[in-house]
């Protein structure tokens, strides 16, 4: 998605300066058949020299064989004399080692943007002519590249595009081994389809083509009697409609509404189908019975996510690009700004394991009394005698996040930001407990002790495979004191629980936050962001409901899931259209343009209030399933109301008219 967001960037500031952007988008043809291995290993070499690692790779692409079977029978057996096996785990990396130096050919002003064997070339300037020399003159070394590495390029899959603004501007001309690269109005990239005018019409056409398709597939499934139970009908539509849709929303995030309205309506009508809504059903109420928000909102959300991603990799070339998204955010107090870095290991964690003692876990608090804890933590430490003991803590209020931790008698402490989770100053306290033991303690002691009442920490410490960023600090720096003979024993203590040390951290990680000596940690954690940025859409969509004046809004004043947990698919639907206040029986004449229905008996508007609550002619069968005289707890979450309205409406014969 950066690779799509540098090219938007570059387009759009073409179109600020009036500028003309001029790119070619280049077939590699063959890319991965036609890789030299012996070029591979020339790079490898400079690289691992000639260790076990080159020498495995240079042995795995050796002497390739391969057949053809068709039923039964096996063709002869042929050796694949060059390429890279595709398949393998390691294919995409030998490739991009054979490929990456073909940015090397491009000069500035022109831009290459590489993404695996998608390689495309932009340049822009206020003069066509310009831009046909630059490009022209890239596209030259480019062929000489090819040429050297045995990779070649299919000039009639090429393409070439201008992006202006200006009328009647002629085509580009580039020649790639004398051919010309054919023009195009539009052009593919990673999926997502630029148009010169970048106004997004072609690609939000072929969403909705592909949408077309796809919806068909929940119009069969979601019937309003045998059908599938809504959670699985919005899990379909998620896995194959909203994915659809979520893939580069935030690059066409401000096209025309009446464009957006294209995909919106495909996206309304499977919400819809989903949960068995009425035909006539509001939008706002068929989105909060399926607890989705709306795609202006999703597509915001899915924004601040990436650009909070983004900001986790400093090396990123979209990191400056973002910057303009994260300084809107922080306009709507969302600080996603100071994203810990998400840094590779710099040891073999696959050969490293990590002393955490949790036995005191196998007490339980609520059956423990404080001094058997003591006591069995005296064993612990006893054990471990000339040690160093750090005890750590966090605390977390409305007014910020503090964190501490006490050696002997010194007691250090640190402020996070109110957007960091408990978690993340857990983990911060113990990373900065062992960092001190690592780099700062001056004790001749070189073992240490690091007690900490974070459980799932101190458990996330001994994960090596995909550990929490915070976690691999703690790893990093446990692991590099190891290096110095310096061991760490990480130990769970109950938290509350009388244990001096533990105690004196958590008082002064609660003073922390409001100390103005405490030393400021100005960063949070990817994960942090997440809940910030979920928190500020769900507030905001929490906002937009309760301005609204629906029926369903009569019933439930907030966005919070209601589950239908047992139903059959004909009660979920009945259940979801009363509550929605839009069924056949009072809503089926918009569809035929009559006047709207009222009630025989009481001669008054039929709606679903009047029936479950108001009407003489249910009175015995009301009291009979005590419906509430209250719509709102007729219809609302609790099982048993459901059960007894699904009965009341059987009874009444009503079940067959929603």
């Amino acid at each position: 998605m950066d690779n799509l967001i540098i090219i938007k960037t570059e387009i759009e500031n073409a179109f600020k300066h009036k500028q003309i952007l001029g790119m070619i988008s280049l077939d590699i043809t063959k890319a991965y058949d036609s890789v030299w291995r012996h070029r591979i290993l020339t790079i490898l070499s400079k690289i691992l020299t000639s260790g076990n690692m080159f020498k495995y790779i240079s042995n795995f692409l050796k002497e390739r064989q391969f057949q053809v079977k068709v039923s039964n029978t096996l063709s002869n057996t042929f050796y694949q004399e060059n390429g890279i096996p595709q398949g393998s785990s390691l294919a995409v990396t030998l490739f991009l080692l054979a490929i990456n130096d073909i940015v090397e050919t491009i000069q500035v002003p022109v831009i290459s943007n590489l993404y695996a064997d998608d390689f495309n070339i932009l340049c822009r300037s206020n003069n066509l002519n310009t831009v046909q020399e630059f490009l022209q003159k890239s596209a030259n070394n480019l062929s000489d590249w090819s040429k050297k590495t045995g990779f070649s390029f299919s000039n009639l899959k090429s393409q070439s595009i201008i992006f202006t603004k200006r009328r009647k501007i002629k085509p580009l001309k580039i020649t790639l081994d004398n051919l010309v690269i054919p023009n195009q109005d539009k052009i593919k990239i990673l999926g997502i389809t630029f148009d010169s005018k970048l106004n997004w019409l072609p690609h939000l056409k072929n969403i909705r083509d592909s949408l077309s398709q796809k919806l068909n597939i929940i119009k069969i499934i979601s019937h309003t009697t045998w059908g599938g139970d809504s959670s699985t009908l919005l899990m379909i539509y998620r896995a194959l409609i909203r994915s659809k849709t979520d893939y580069g929303s935030i690059l066409f995030n401000n096209a025309n509404t009446s464009h957006l309205n294209m995909i919106q309506t495909k996206l309304n009508t499977a919400i819809r189908l989903s949960i068995g809504g009425f035909k006539s059903s509001p939008i706002e109420s068929i989105r909060n019975i399926a607890n989705e928000i709306s795609p202006k909102l999703r597509r915001e959300k899915l924004l601040l996510l990436h650009c909070a991603r983004t900001k986790r990799n400093t090396n990123n070339p979209a990191t400056k690009i973002i910057n303009t998204y994260i300084q809107e955010a922080e306009k709507k107090n969302i600080k996603i700004n100071n994203i810990l870095d998400r840094k590779p290991y710099n040891f073999p964690p696959w050969n490293t394991t990590f002393n955490v003692n949790l036995s005191l876990t196998n007490f339980k608090k609520e059956n423990t009394i404080p001094s058997i804890y003591k006591n069995m933590l005296q064993n612990i430490l006893q054990e471990h005698p000339n040690s160093v003991q750090i005890y750590t803590d966090a605390s977390k209020t409305n007014n910020g996040v503090g964190v501490a931790m006490i050696v002997n008698n010194q007691k250090i402490t640190y402020k996070l930001p109110p957007q960091a989770s408990i978690f993340t100053a857990e983990a911060i306290a113990i990373y900065k407990a062992a960092k001190f033991f690592h780099s700062e303690c001056v004790s001749p002691e070189t073992k240490c002790i690091i007690l900490s009442d974070s459980l799932s920490n101190l458990i996330a410490i001994t994960n090596t495979s995909n550990p929490p960023d915070t976690t691999k600090l703690i790893q990093e720096e446990t692991f590099q004191a190891g290096k110095k003979g310096k061991q760490i024993l990480f130990v769970w203590v109950p938290g509350h629980s009388g244990i001096l040390g533990n105690e004196i951290a958590d008082k002064e990680a609660h003073n922390a936050i409001d100390s103005t000596s405490t030393t400021n940690i100005n960063s949070i954690t990817f994960d942090d962001a997440k809940i910030v940025i979920n928190t500020y859409i769900n507030n905001k969509c929490h906002s937009h409901w309760r301005q609204l004046n629906t029926k369903l809004n009569q019933i439930k004043n907030n966005t919070n899931l209601w589950t239908n947990s047992g139903l059959s698919r004909k009660d979920e639907t009945t259940i979801n259209r009363l509550r929605i206040g839009h069924t056949h029986l009072t809503h089926s004449y918009l569809m035929s343009n009559d006047e709207p229905p009222s009630c025989d008996t009481c001669r008054v508007p039929l709606t679903v209030k009047h029936i479950i609550t108001e009407c003489h002619k249910y009175n015995q069968y009301r009291d009979q399933f005590h419906i509430s005289e209250q719509i709102c707890q007729a219809l609302g979450p609790n099982p048993q109301d459901t059960n007894n309205l699904i009965l009341f409406l059987k009874k009444s014969e009503l079940y067959n008219l929603i």
